[in-house]
């Protein structure tokens, strides 16, 4: 399976983030860095929702409820020091690593758009 590049997923996180957080009072830039919870001030109603924004803009099911609940069972079972901040990198490598690209770059290629469009009129 082809993977998407970690630039050009990055640019997706962000404007799916942006999108997402639009009326929010976070004001700085969002980085590969930046955390949701801490610095986004995301609560878990919001991991949910970005998980749904996420799958709406690549237009497939990818596994984001069961990676968000492993990583709870991780902390729980002390595999992981202490329960951390989710990262933008981290959407950003579960993407990559979930993502068909051949399905999304068909989904998003222009002239099906387009075609769609038509035929639906």
């Amino acid at each position: 399976m082809e993977k998407i590049t970690e630039q050009e997923a990055l640019k997706d996180m962000i404007t799916i983030i942006d999108d997402l957080t639009d009326d929010w009072e976070y004001s700085q830039e969002i980085t590969a860095d930046t955390t949701l919870f801490a610095e986004l001030g995301f609560e878990s109603i919001d991991v949910v929702a970005l998980g749904t924004a996420i799958e709406e803009y690549y237009g497939q099911s990818l596994p984001f409820a069961e990676t968000m609940a492993e990583l709870a069972e991780r902390v729980e079972r002390g595999e992981l020091d202490q329960p951390r901040d989710i990262r933008v990198i981290d959407l950003v490598n579960f993407v990559r690593n979930h993502l068909d690209v051949s399905q999304f770059a068909s989904i998003h290629s222009p002239t099906i758009e387009r075609v769609a469009a038509v035929q639906m009129a």
